[in-house]
Order: structure tokens, then C-alpha cells, then sequence
């Protein structure tokens, strides 16, 4: 018999088992003609193991014996799998090991196809050469786990199963692991027949019309029981038969919320090098290029070219005044409307007489300007071919100088400069210009090296660069191949029109294109939002108006320390007035007290400046060996200075913590005094304190918690710090206002780390209770990286005195927390939960786990493991019984989840089990609330242990197994820091840090913080968390949470909020209390409203959701489609007609940040929903746009029926 079985009236669980036998060639190839699905499956084994000179029976290869053996069960195993018998355990016994892992997905078939080369060119090893992991493996879904875990099958490990013979042991194993096992060896039809009958027989669900496929025949199912003589019991009724395929459902989106880490608009100081050292480097790299380079001839190009200027301007006045001759006498004070210039050009006009002045042609006679002799005389086309025949390298300066020609043109308004300089709207001659010429590739050179040191200086923190100006992007090209990739760099224009062009030139090298005009405060306020570590500006600011005005919106884009890098003219040439002059912006310059003649600054006219205007600065001195360039031209670098030390006396309190040295160090390089304490010794250190009061104003402390390498000890860890820093938070409320600012660092708390310690996380639920309870400490939690932890970043917050309750340093940048909005796809009916696998569930006899219960027997789970430390209540009792009649298997366990021998014993037991643990739902809570003064460590461990202890160890006995969900019931008390309730948000703390941690070891997580659930019926106990104080919260009922529950779960999500919350409501409920810093950015809307009375925006809402609402459901995404086309070519600039497709990118239209921002605000203001900032990146498309609205728009309806009363649970 090769088919033995368990009689039962549910379908019976399959194994397949693999032998090492030689297929009969001959029913090899009958199978291959008429079965379609070995064929294809064997075709596909002959493409990875033939060899081109393989002879041939019948069409069909002769294979060697492994690899004919593996191919030939490989193809009934296909075989099977087309009539319907799909096994979820498979096994082999010695080439049918490869076949077993080639059918459970554990090789692939070129790498089964080398294992059968290897076994056919040897003589059979005691031990296959492949992974022995892949001897054994269940098959659920699209998942494989192994069976075995040990090494691989061998002749002498089969032996020990039972006493049995090398051929029996695989299949005693299998028998172990299911209902019914067929050897996939059968020689003949009939024998294949026999064993399909034997699992019919057994109960499985054979494909008759796929079995039949062909042969005309019109099968009709009949039971597989011997219903005349035996009680078929059908299944329950939620599994007796598929329901029709549901589309794709997505959970009620209100409430739905994620703690996003965003960057503070006030960045850490001071990152980058000081001007002087900056500028020492520069000068080194001014003496290499001395050495290799030529610059003899640029003081004779450049008087050549001012030698034209002058004769062009001679000639523009001859066609201006054709008697202008000697002793012409022009008004000083008005010379360009004398001499009938435009007045866009009148200052120009009056740069020209100072050139001839100086050439001695004009004579200042108080404010009359006469001419002392004739005008000079020159061929302009023969005098520019003349300069470049002498100096060719020089082609771009000359092409410039040559439009000159149209000086007179400019001047009498017949062309602009710009119709003079870029032909045709062409960039390309002042491109090369400021690109190409030998001044401007020496600066360009020098400008990126400058900004790679600085960049260079900031110790591998991500910096944010900003381009002032950018232009054609000359200076911009010389600037990025000296940066590493942790740069984000933004190029700005005055202008559009280069945008395109340098995003075709940078492409993903620059992460943002936009327009800034410098001058405009609205730009700037926008970009301000996020503060710039370096700012750029190649040849800009002096086309400005007031460059002290300039240099204050300059400076309010840049973050205290930050760099700001200049490449400017110093010194006016006359080639330079009459070409780059034609420009308007040449002459913007009103701030006549700085700038009388022209628009350029020198040198100590930078520095004084830039000092004023609150940076420190430094400038390229002059060097002659350079021709001269760098007496017309300069680097200046300027750092804008930090803010004044608000602390300038710290206390570091620890227990031996390992980082207190760096610590200490980084703060007295900062220039703090520093001293340290134990905790123990806190009500000391503030007696000290309270007695001087000059030094109190100026002190901080600081809590390093003890902890060792990350997660080695996570849970003690955590206990050990909670209990310095409850401590620490009776010994400051003690103090009121006088308090020290209390600083607790933690690393890898928070999830913008690499590597995240549980442990420290639970710190900051006790941080926020300690705001919610004594509202008065300023209390603030920094998070480093544990692993390189940025101690300079921590000393420059410190003296800053920033109060910021919570902040994160990652790459260098200052992150906050927000709880944004956040909207779960739809997903179908179908889940992941099986009935071939068994799932635990802790807190499992309380009110929450008597739902989850339900939930999982709904969803078609096989067994359960129910776990709780007391017995089941009614409510528990009542989903157990429905989930077995269900026909879900119970297992009830007494046992407390926070004790390791408990759960040794539990997932040994599991472990025992024929289903595989395929997820875990931990549930177990308990409540012991007493203010920060009152608590105890038997009180914070009551809270604690059931949630953190029993989840870590959850953590650690799980990871053997292949979950598809490993799931934390968190807390809102988490994020609110409910006051009482320190032990409880820890401990909830603690939960969404371990589930990043586990995501980020590739280990599936959610942790879920919930807020109220609905209790329909018995009354709230103690073991269920409470009610919390706050009011607006929404219940969550069953049917809601638990569709959250499935979608964050398919989603992949590492933690959710689940908080339904009337706004305005929770708002006037806080009355004159802080609002907790984590809803400060949720209630900001109803706070503004609150002040500013009813806002238009709402009005606007109530219109559109009124027509959405008349309108059908499939016209709803309509709408919003016709509204984004309409609004988009207005945003933009396209011409109205412009086609807007489904499908087209927005980006392809032009839509930048700016653009965006302005229509997500007005779609909010539309929808009255709050759209997140990724908006554009999740939604690339209009079509796309429309059906994320579509999903998220509510439907208001005018006569909502009265709420009926619930008792709620806060989790």
C-alpha cells in the first residue's frame, strides 16, 4: 500500500513522499503525452538538466538515475497538484530529498539540477549535499517552513526514527505531520488511480473536471462518506462554502494616525568648519593651481577687452549725439536723458561716462561732465578679430565682449540686454561665460572645493544645500562631484526658464528644483520652514537690491552654524559694465550708502557686512601669480553664528553608564561645566542648586540610562531606568518651577535608527506621563543612534536650551515626532489565516482577547492557543465555544506570559503540535495606576511584566518559527503619557519599539496603539485597561478594529494609531492643560478655528461634501478628477485647454514641492480631510489622486441617529 490515511470527515491533511527510485522511461513517456501538467512541469526540469548531448527514447532524454528520479516525481508532484491534491508537508529519502525541496520551493530547479549533476557523478553520500533544513518542509500558501532543522537526512539519521529501516522513516515522520501520505514513485496508471481513489476515499478534494479534461466527460460531485451508514457532521456554517469573491474593502479611515519623525524647523548649531580653517585649505589649493596652470596672458586679455569697452562706448555715443565732440558739456546728475537713453539704462549710462573719465575723454566739473577731446575711433569688428588672433584661448571672453557692438541699440531701447546676451532665448553665450572662460573655471574650482570642505567638516551628517541663483548651472557642475551622497541639494532660480535644464543636467543628483527669488519674503518664508545646513550663491546677491536686506533672508534660510559660500566680482571691469550692464539686473543695487558706482562689493566691504548681518566671514586674498583673477573675483566663506549658550552647567547622572565619558567630553568641548552624580544622590545635587540661584538659572541635567549592547538585556534594562527616572521626577516635582531642565538620552529608541533598543523606548513613556503629571518640568527626551551616537549634536541642543519635549538625531538632522494621518489600502476578503496552522493568542481571557478569538476562528484558523493567567470570564467562554463549533481547535493554558518557564513549557507544547505556529496576537494586560510619587517597583513591574516581559519572550521562543503576523496590542496611553499611568505607557513604549526592531530583523510586527474599544455587554474589569480621561474619543467597535487589524497586517505596517476622536471636543476637554506634545499638530486645526471663529475652508467643505454625497458612488471619483484638472493648469501655467490624462505623471506637468503644497492645502480645504505629505509620491497620478480622495472622503449625512450608549475600554 502506498497511500496510508486517518478516516475523518474533514478534509484531510496531505504529504507528499519523495523516493530515489528510477521512473519506468516508458510510463515516463506515456505521462509526458497525455497529462498536460507533468508535461509542462518535466519540460521545465529537461530545460535545467539536459545536456545538449543526451541521448534520446521517444523524443524524450535518457537521463542519469538522480536526476531522472527527481525530474519524474517533480512532474507528479505537478501531476497532483492539477487533480487537486495539494500537500502541505512533503519528505524525501535520498534523491527524493532534492525532489522534496525542489516541490517546497527550497531550490530552485537549476540548483536541484547541480545537486543531481553532483549525486550522478559520485557514488551516493551518507548525507545529501544540499541544506538539511530542506529535508522536511510544510507548505501553507506561499510560505515554506522547515520541518527538520537539523542537518541533512542521512542513512544513519533515518535509523534512529523509531528502530525503523533506512526506507520507513521519512514516511513515519510524515505520518506524524499529516492525515494521509502519497508516495510519489507509482510506476503505473493504475497505481496513480489507486492512490488518487485512497485520498478521495480519505476525504480530499479531487478536481474532477481537470481530470477528466478532454475526454468529453461532465463530472458531478458526490460525497466521499458513507452517508447510509454513517453521521456526516458538516462544518460550521462561516466554513461549510466560499462566499462569493467580495472586492476589496478598505477599514474606516478615521482615526487612523502614525507617528511620523519629522525635521525641527531649529536644526543643531555649529556643524560645519570655522571660515579661517575653510579658507586656509582654499589657499592651498590656489597654490597648486599656480603651479599648474598659465595665467601670464590674463592681465593682457583683460586690458585689451577694457581697451574695446571703451572704444564701444565711444561708438554707442557717437550714435546716441553725433556732434558730441570736444567741449560738450552733459548734466552729471541726469546724463542718460540728456543723451535720450531709456530709463532702464540711465544708470548704465552714467557707468560709461565714469569709464571715460577715467581714460581722461571726460573731465567732473561739479555736476557737469565735459568732454576734453575727441571720442576714439576704431573698427569694433577688426579690434575684436584682432584681440583673437592674439589670445584664441580666450574665444569665450571675446564672444562676449563682441556684443558690445549693441551697446547704442540697448541704450535707445531698440533690444534688450537680454535680446543682446541670450539669442534667441538662448543661455548659451553667458553659459560659457560663467562656465568655460579661464576666470571662471579657476573660480568654479575653487568655489566647489571650498563647499566639499565644508561639507567634508560636518563628519558625515546628512546636510541640506542650498543653491542661490543656480543659473546654468556652471557652478553647480563644479560642486557635486565634490560631495558624498548624503547631501540633499536644492537648485533655485529667480527664473523657471533654467529649471528644466538643470534638472536634464543633474537629474537625481539634486533633489529639488524650484523657484526662489531672494528678494521675495513670501519665497523665503517657504523654504525657512526647513533651515539649510550650506547655503551657495555663485555670482547673485549683488544683483540685489539691499544686500543687507538680502543677507537677513539669506541668513533666516540658514540654521545657526550653518555655511554660507559667495563666489562674487570685487572689482568692476569696464568690458564687464557694457556687456553684463545691458542686463537690468546688473543695476538693481538702491543701497547707494554700500554700493555708489556699481553693483560689486569688495573684500572688506564683504566682510564688514556679513559681520553686521551676524555671520563671521573670511575672503580669497589677492594672488598675483594668478593673472589677476583673483584680484576681480573671490571666495568668501561665512558661517552665521549660533545662538547664545542658554545652559552653560550640566549634571550627568548615571549608574556606570558606558557613554558618560563621551558625554562629558562632547560637553566640555562645548564649553559646559560638567559634573557627574549617581541618581541617588539627585535630592543633594538640587539642595546645591536651590542655594545658588545664579547658578540654577544656567543648569541642566542629563539621565544616561545604564543600558549594555543593544536588546542583550531590554526588559531588566528598562525596569533598572525606569526606576532612576521615577526617582528623578519625585525628586524634581519636589523643586516646582525652580527645577533644573531634565534631558533623558536614549539611543535607538525611536525607529530612525539602524539599530533599536526596546529597552530605552519605554523611557519615553515615562517622559510623557511626567508632562502630563507635572505639566511645570521641563522634561526632554533625546534619542541617538546606539550605535554611532552624535555626542556633538547632543552638547550643541544642550546649550541651546532647546525645549522641545521630545527630539531624534539621525544624519546629522534634529528630527520631532507628529501623529500624521494615515490611510490603509483595501484588501480583500480572503486572509492569510489557515486551517492548516495553529496561532497563539495571550490576554486571550479578558474582553479583548475574547474578541480576538472570535476574529481568528472567523478568519478560519485551525487551533488556537489560548493563554491567560487566570480563568477564562463569560465572555471568553462564549467566544471559545462559538470558535469550536466554528470548527476551530482550543487549547486553553493557564500560564503567566512574563515567566520565562512558563513559556518554555507553552511553545514546547506548540512545538508538539502538527500545525505550524503561523501567528501570534499578544493581548495580556494589567493595570496598577498610581501618580509618578506613589509608584513602586512591585507597582511599575504589575503593569510592565505582562505587556514588555511577555512580549520579549514572545520574541525570543518565536523567531524558530515562520510567522505570517506577530501582533502587540499597544496603548494610546503610549502616545498621551496618561497621567497615573507611567508603568502602563512604558510598558506600551516598549511594545512599538520592539515591533520596529523586529521588522527591521526581517521578523514580521504590528504593534497596534488602540484607543477606546466599544464593550457591548459586560461590565468592565480591572484586567482590561480602563477608560482614559480624555474626551472626543470614539468608540472602536469589534468590526472596526479588528478590519484595521487585517488591513495594517497586510499592509506591513510596524505600528498604527487607532483613534477616533472628535477634535473639537478632545480640544475643549484639555481646557487650559498642555496639550500633549505628540497631538499638539492634531488639534493645531481646531485650536486656530477655536480663536479665529468658523474658517472659509469649512464652508467650501460643507459645498463639496454635499455634492459628493448627491452624487453616485461611481461618480464620486468624477468629481474629484474634474476639479484637480481645472485646478492643476491654473497652478502650473499651462494653458488652460491643456489635457490632463488618468495616467499622466504629475510630474511630467511640473509639478514641484510648491505647487503641491498649494493644492494638497486647497484639497484639504475642499475635503476637510487631512491628506498626508506624501500625498504626491503615493499618489504619481490623477487617477490616482482622485481614487486615494474618493476612499477617504466621509459621507455626511444631515440626521445621524443618536449614539447608543457603550461602555469603552481603553487599551
Amino acid at each position: 500500500m502506498r497511500a496510508t490515511f486517518v478516516l475523518q470527515h474533514r478534509p484531510p491533511s496531505i504529504a507528499l513522499l519523495f523516493g530515489d527510485a528510477r521512473p519506468d522511461p516508458r510510463f515516463l513517456a506515456q505521462l509526458h503525452a497525455a497529462e498536460p501538467a507533468f508535461r509542462a512541469a518535466y519540460d521545465a526540469w529537461l530545460d535545467a538538466a539536459i545536456a545538449p548531448d543526451e541521448a534520446r527514447i521517444g523524443g524524450l532524454p535518457v537521463l542519469p538515475p538522480a536526476s531522472a528520479c527527481i525530474g519524474y516525481q517533480f512532474a507528479v508532484a505537478a501531476l497532483w497538484r492539477a487533480w487537486g491534491i495539494k500537500p502541505v508537508v512533503v519528505g524525501g529519502e535520498g534523491a527524493g530529498e532534492v525532489a522534496a525541496a525542489l516541490v517546497a520551493g527550497g531550490l530552485t530547479l537549476q540548483g536541484a539540477a547541480a545537486v543531481a549533476r553532483r549525486l550522478d557523478g559520485t557514488a551516493r553520500p551518507a548525507a545529501l549535499p544540499v541544506d538539511g533544513r530542506l529535508a522536511m518542509k510544510l507548505i501553507l500558501g506561499s510560505r515554506a517552513q522547515m520541518l527538520d532543522a537539523g542537518q541533512a537526512l542521512s542513512a544513519q539519521m533515518l535509523d534512529t526514527l523509531g528502530g525503523v529501516s533506512a526506507g520507513q522513516p521519512a514516511r513515519a515522520r510524515l505520518t506524524e505531520a499529516a492525515d494521509l501520505v502519497i508516495a510519489c514513485g507509482s510506476q503505473t496508471y493504475g497505481a496513480l488511480l489507486q492512490d488518487l481513489a485512497t485520498g478521495y476515499l480519505a476525504g480530499a478534494a479531487v478536481d474532477w473536471r481537470r481530470l477528466h479534461e478532454g475526454d468529453g466527460q461532465d463530472p458531478a460531485p458526490l460525497p466521499n462518506y458513507a452517508f447510509q451508514r454513517s453521521r456526516f457532521w458538516p462544518q460550521a456554517l462561516s466554513k461549510a462554502a466560499p462566499a462569493p469573491a467580495e472586492p476589496p474593502r478598505a477599514p474606516e479611515q478615521d482615526g487612523l494616525f502614525a507617528i511620523e519623525w519629522q525635521p525641527s524647523e531649529r536644526q543643531i548649531g555649529a556643524p560645519v568648519a570655522a571660515p579661517a580653517e575653510v579658507m586656509a585649505g582654499l589657499r592651498s589649493r590656489v597654490m597648486e593651481l599656480q603651479s599648474g596652470g598659465d595665467f601670464d596672458d590674463v592681465r593682457d586679455v583683460q586690458r585689451e577687452l577694457n581697451r574695446f569697452a571703451a572704444f564701444s562706448i565711444c561708438e554707442a555715443l557717437r550714435q546716441l549725439k553725433p556732434d558730441i565732440g570736444p567741449g560738450t558739456v552733459l548734466p552729471a546728475d541726469d546724463v542718460g536723458a540728456a543723451l535720450g537713453v531709456v530709463a532702464g539704462q540711465r544708470r548704465l549710462a552714467a557707468r560709461m561716462m565714469g569709464c571715460l573719465e577715467s581714460c581722461g575723454l571726460v573731465e567732473r566739473q561739479e555736476n557737469r561732465l565735459v568732454f576734453t577731446g575727441p571720442l576714439l575711433r576704431a573698427s569694433l569688428p577688426g579690434e575684436i578679430a584682432s584681440i583673437r588672433a592674439s589670445y584664441p584661448r580666450f574665444e569665450t571672453e571675446i564672444r562676449i565682449a563682441a556684443q558690445a557692438e549693441r551697446l547704442a541699440d540697448v541704450l535707445r531701447g531698440h533690444a534688450t540686454g537680454v535680446d543682446v546676451l541670450f539669442p534667441n532665448g538662448s543661455p548659451a553665450l553667458v553659459d560659457a561665460l560663467y562656465r568655460d572662460s579661464v576666470a571662471a573655471t579657476v573660480m568654479n574650482r575653487l568655489t566647489g572645493e571650498a563647499i566639499g570642505d565644508v561639507a567634508r567638516s560636518a563628519s558625515g551628517r546628512r546636510l541640506r544645500i542650498l543653491e542661490i541663483g543656480g543659473g546654468t548651472g556652471s557652478t553647480t557642475e563644479a560642486v557635486l562631484p565634490r560631495l558624498s551622497e548624503n547631501i540633499e541639494y536644492a537648485f533655485t532660480d529667480v527664473s523657471p526658464a533654467f529649471l528644466p535644464r538643470a534638472r536634464a543636467a543633474f537629474g537625481s543628483r539634486v533633489a529639488r528644483y524650484e523657484v526662489l527669488d531672494i528678494e521675495s519674503d513670501a519665497d523665503v518664508r517657504a523654504f525657512a520652514q526647513a533651515p539649510f545646513d550650506v547655503i551657495l550663491a555663485a555670482n547673485v546677491l549683488h544683483a540685489t537690491r539691499s544686500i543687507r536686506a538680502t543677507l537677513q533672508n539669506v541668513g533666516s534660510l540658514l540654521r545657526p552654524g550653518g555655511a554660507l559660500v559667495l563666489l562674487e566680482g570685487i572689482e568692476t571691469q569696464p568690458i564687464a559694465d557694457v556687456t553684463l550692464g545691458m542686463l537690468e539686473g546688473w543695476w538693481l543695487h538702491e543701497d547707494a550708502s554700500e554700493r555708489s558706482s556699481g553693483p560689486l562689493l569688495s573684500r572688506a566691504q564683504w566682510v564688514r557686512v556679513l559681520t553686521e548681518s551676524g555671520f563671521e566671514a573670511e575672503t580669497l586674498p589677492a594672488e598675483p601669480s594668478l593673472g589677476g583673477i583673483t584680484a576681480q573675483q573671490t571666495v568668501v566663506v561665512a558661517r552665521r553664528r549660533a545662538v547664545a549658550k542658554a545652559v552653560s552647567a550640566v549634571t550627568i547622572l548615571h549608574r556606570g553608564a558606558a557613554a558618560a565619558p563621551a558625554v562629558r567630553a562632547a560637553l566640555e568641548a562645548a564649553g559646559l561645566r560638567v559634573e557627574e552624580a549617581a541618581p541617588a544622590r539627585a535630592p543633594q545635587m538640587l539642595a546645591a542648586l536651590e542655594s545658588d540661584a545664579f547658578s540654577r538659572r544656567d543648569a541642566a541635567w542629563i539621565y544616561l540610562p545604564g543600558t549594555g549592547a543593544p536588546c542583550a538585556r531590554p526588559t531588566e534594562d528598562a525596569r533598572e531606568a525606569a526606576a532612576d527616572l521615577l526617582g528623578l521626577a519625585e525628586c524634581l516635582a519636589g523643586a516646582g518651577n525652580s527645577a533644573p531642565p531634565l534631558w533623558i538620552v536614549t539611543s535607538g529608541a525611536q525607529p530612525v535608527h539602524g539599530t533599536l533598543r526596546p529597552g530605552d523606548a519605554a523611557l519615553c513613556g515615562i517622559a510623557r506621563v511626567m508632562r502630563s503629571e507635572m505639566p511645570h518640568l521641563r522634561v526632554s527626551v533625546l534619542d541617538l543612534d546606539s550605535e554611532t551616537p552624535d555626542w556633538r549634536a547632543l552638547a550643541a541642543l544642550i546649550a541651546a536650551g532647546r525645549d522641545e519635549p521630545e527630539l531624534a538625531v539621525a544624519n546629522g538632522r534634529v528630527l520631532v515626532p507628529a501623529l500624521a494621518p494615515v490611510q490603509l489600502a483595501p484588501v480583500s476578503a480572503e486572509t492569510n489565516v489557515s486551517p492548516d496552522a495553529s496561532y497563539l493568542v495571550t490576554g486571550a481571557f479578558g474582553v479583548l482577547g475574547a474578541h480576538a478569538v472570535r476574529w481568528l476562528a472567523e478568519q478560519g484558523a485551525g487551533k488556537l492557543f489560548l493563554v491567560g493567567r487566570n480563568q477564562p470570564e463569560e465572555a471568553a467562554l462564549r467566544a471559545i465555544a462559538a470558535a469550536r463549533f466554528a470548527g476551530t481547535e482550543i487549547v486553553t493554558v493557564i500560564a503567566d506570559v512574563a515567566d520565562a518557564s512558563d513559556i518554555e513549557s507553552l511553545f514546547a507544547q506548540i512545538g508538539a503540535d502538527r500545525r505550524p505556529l503561523r501567528g501570534i496576537l499578544h493581548a495580556a494586560a494589567a493595570l496598577d495606576d498610581a501618580p509618578i510619587a506613589r509608584q513602586t517597583a512591585a507597582s511599575f513591574a504589575r503593569a510592565f511584566a505582562p505587556k514588555a516581559e511577555g512580549a520579549w519572550l514572545l520574541h525570543e521562543h518565536s523567531r524558530r518559527h515562520a510567522l505570517d503576523f506577530f501582533v502587540l496590542y499597544s496603548s494610546m496611553a503610549a502616545v498621551i503619557g496618561s497621567a497615573g499611568q507611567s508603568n502602563y505607557a512604558a510598558a506600551n513604549c516598549f511594545l512599538d519599539a520592539l515591533a520596529h526592531h523586529r521588522q527591521a530583523l526581517g521578523l514580521p510586527a504590528l504593534s497596534v496603539n488602540w484607543g477606546l474599544w466599544a464593550n457591548t455587554g459586560a461590565a468592565v474589569r480591572r484586567d482590561v485597561v480602563e477608560a482614559g480621561t480624555l474626551q472626543g474619543a470614539k468608540p472602536i467597535t469589534p468590526e472596526q478594529g479588528h478590519a484595521v487589524l487585517k488591513a495594517a497586517i497586510a499592509a506591513g505596517r510596524a505600528q498604527i494609531a487607532v483613534f477616533p476622536v472628535d477634535r473639537s471636543v478632545l480640544r475643549r476637554s484639555l481646557g487650559g492643560r498642555a496639550v500633549p506634545s505628540l497631538l499638539a499638530p492634531l488639534l493645531a486645526d481646531t485650536h486656530a478655528s477655536a480663536e479665529a471663529g468658523p474658517p472659509a475652508a469649512k464652508t467650501l467643505f460643507n459645498s463639496f461634501v454635499a455634492l459628493m454625497n448627491e452624487a453616485a458612488a461611481s461618480e464620486r471619483s468624477g468629481l474629484i478628477m474634474r476639479f484637480v484638472r481645472k485646478r492643476l493648469p491654473e497652478l502650473l501655467n499651462l494653458d488652460p485647454t491643456t489635457g490632463i490624462e488618468d495616467d499622466r505623471p504629475l510630474l511630467e506637468l511640473g509639478l514641484d514641492s510648491l505647487v503641491g503644497l498649494e493644492l494638497k492645502n486647497e484639497m484639504q480645504a475642499l475635503s476637510g480631510l487631512k491628506l498626508p505629505s506624501t500625498l504626491f509620491f503615493d499618489c504619481p497620478t490623477t487617477g490616482d489622486l482622485a481614487r486615494y480622495i474618493d476612499i477617504a472622503l466621509p459621507v455626511v449625512r444631515a440626521d445621524e441617529a443618536a449614539q447608543e450608549a457603550r461602555e469603552r475600554v481603553l487599551i
